[in-house]
């Protein structure tokens, strides 16, 4: 039994690793993809430079 819990928690935490991976391509996807988002997020950037 004492064998199992490790490779439980690998498990779990591999699953987290990729789940993770997974929204941060997808976000960079949306992000690269889309004019608005980028063209805010360049403004956002620019103002934050001002300040």
């Amino acid at each position: 039994m004492p064998q199992m819990f490790p490779m439980n928690w690998l498990l779990m935490f591999l699953i987290f690793v990729t789940m993770y991976l997974l929204m941060t391509l997808f976000i960079n996807y949306n992000y690269t993809h889309s004019p608005m988002t980028t063209q805010s997020m360049l403004s956002k950037t620019k103002l934050n430079w001002k300040w």
